[in-house]
């Protein structure tokens, strides 16, 4: 998917300018990595301090359970990566925050700096500690 040309990096959005724009300005995107890369765009632009973000997704699509898209700053386009079925079954996602969001946690919480062996335990996790 390609980034839409009409990001402007420049301009500030206000923050209900970014629900106005998601409410009314997406309907003919065609890729939801497009918009997530800019919502996230415009989010900092409205002063949201975002540095990184990520969206799962669950499909149930006959060759994919579901995808994740990635989005750094400085990104202009998001990057997405399809999950297959067989990820409930490695020990990464058994033991992952997203297992325990789908058996029904409404949050999950953990602060790495006072427990980095939780955050060595989920891959995931790991990779957000090491970049702050």
């Amino acid at each position: 998917m390609n980034a839409p040309p009409n990001i402007d990096t420049v301009t500030t959005h206000s923050g209900s300018g970014v629900a106005d724009w998601l409410t009314n300005e997406t309907r003919d995107e065609r890729f939801i990595d497009n918009i997530f890369a800019e919502l996230c765009i415009r989010l900092q632009q409205a002063g949201v301090p975002v540095k990184r973000a990520s969206l799962h997704i669950m499909i149930y699509n006959p060759q994919w359970l579901g995808a994740r898209m990635m989005w750094e700053e400085g990104m202009r386009e998001a990057r997405i990566e399809r999950v297959d079925y067989d990820v409930r079954e490695r020990s990464e996602y058994i033991d992952s925050p997203a297992n325990e969001m789908n058996d029904g946690a409404t949050e999950v919480r953990e602060n790495l700096e006072r427990d980095p062996r939780w955050a060595a335990s989920t891959p995931s996790m790991t990779r957000c500690g090491r970049k702050g």
